[in-house]
Formats: C-alpha cells, sequence, structure tokens
C-alpha cells in the first residue's frame, strides 16, 4: 500500500491487491481523502455488489488490473 503523505497526514492511499479490504467503507477517514483500490476485475466486480448499499467514508476510485503481469 502506498501512502502520499500531505501536512495532515496522508491525503492519498494505493491499495495494491485490494481483495475485500472493507476500510474505506469502516473507519472514520477524511472526506477528502482520495482511497485506490487495484486488483483483478472479477474480485472488484464481486467487492461492488457485496458494498452495493453501503458508502465509503472517502473518495473511493477501483482499478480493475491484473498485478502478476
Amino acid at each position: 500500500m502506498l501512502k502520499k503523505k500531505s501536512r495532515n497526514g496522508a491525503d492519498l492511499i494505493v491499495n495494491c491487491a485490494a481483495g475485500l479490504d472493507a476500510r474505506p467503507y469502516r473507519m472514520q477517514l477524511a472526506s477528502t481523502l482520495q482511497w485506490i483500490e487495484a486488483d483483478l476485475p472479477g474480485i472488484l466486480a464481486y467487492k461492488k455488489d457485496l458494498l452495493a448499499d453501503d458508502k465509503p467514508t472517502c473518495q473511493l476510485e477501483r482499478v480493475a488490473v491484473n498485478l502478476a503481469t
């Protein structure tokens, strides 16, 4: 996981091979924090369905990518 620090802590988190990590939903994070999840398309689609009724506490973006290639 990559964190970009600002004066007040991290303002960007890149979570590679995010799996079913739900921290953007269960933690109290700054609404301005940008969180990027990268994982296989099938995993991200499954996760999106599981969390469809929930709202992340930060700015969440998902990137479908095969990190093994």
